[in-house]
């Protein structure tokens, strides 16, 4: 179940055409709502800006009331997987959110490489979400072992010389012995909040952690987690249908209640940074 609700300066409010389901995604965000809160909100609020920013939208003072609003469609019981969205429209660039209901949390992940990347805006999350989409639809129809109660499938995207970039809907994130390791910034991608926050949480702990490169071909021979906001902290259980590294289930349920620590109130003011049209 989805909602459309467009900005028109002062509210939100509900879209009075059917839900265009191909809507021109010039930035998004999203992020899982519990209860009127969410893990890292300020972090997923400022990257929504700067992508947006980037994208060409510079009215500054329309974010904090935008997201004030937001935060009284989603106020309450409930779980929601609400997306920030600017949109490319006729008239100009309009902002919009979308309401959908969370989807059930999955507990592992069964990857599938992928060496052609479709991203045509990699550091800037939304333009290339319908490709990711549609890559991610179409490796699962080849993919064995993935089944309606098993691990969620997720595509990872590779170089050509075989380097992992990230996956279309997660960061990776992998131990080697006690170190944290993440993918270098050499690779392109859209900056992960789940993933800044875990490394917030190794650097308090006193956790190693270091920027290198994962080459495809080991993705199953290291505990790896594929981490995002909608489903938190997930290991990785097969890669290419074969049984990847087990996961250190109480180094790993240790990361996730601290990152759930940090939610934040939706009715947390929004202040935007200074400056701007």
């Amino acid at each position: 179940m989805s909602e459309l609700f467009w900005w028109d300066g002062t509210r939100l409010n509900p879209a009075t055409d059917p839900e265009p389901i191909e809507r021109p995604l010039l930035a998004a965000d999203s992020h899982r709502v519990v209860d009127g809160r969410a893990v890292g909100l300020d972090r997923h609020r400022e990257r929504f800006l700067f992508s947006a920013l980037i994208m060409g939208f510079t009215d500054l003072a329309e974010y904090t009331p935008y997201y004030a609003a937001s935060a009284q469609l989603l106020d309450g019981k409930g779980e929601w997987f609400p997306r920030y969205e600017l949109v490319s429209c006729p008239d100009g660039p309009r902002l919009a959110l979308l309401r959908r209901v969370a989807p059930p949390r999955t507990s592992g992940v069964a990857l599938i490489t992928n060496f052609s990347d479709p991203r045509r805006m990699p550091t800037v999350k939304g333009p290339d979400l319908r490709a990711l989409r549609r890559l991610n639809d179409a490796t699962r129809s080849t993919d064995a072992v993935v089944t309606s109660d098993g691990p969620a499938h997720e595509t990872v995207l590779c170089t050509s010389q075989g380097l992992v970039i990230e996956g279309t809907t997660t960061s990776l994130l992998w131990w080697r012995g006690g170190t944290l390791c993440r993918i270098a910034d050499n690779q392109p991608r859209v900056r992960s909040i789940t993933e800044e926050i875990i490394l917030a949480v190794s650097a308090e702990w006193g956790i190693p952690t270091v920027d290198d490169q994962l080459r495809a071909d080991d993705l199953g021979s290291t505990e790896l987690w594929a981490v995002n906001a909608l489903h938190g902290i997930r290991p990785v259980v097969t890669v290419n249908g074969a049984p990847a590294a087990p996961a250190n289930r109480e180094r790993l349920n240790a990361y996730e209640q601290a990152r759930t620590q940090r939610y934040q109130a939706l009715s947390t003011p929004f202040h935007a940074p200074s400056g701007g049209a």
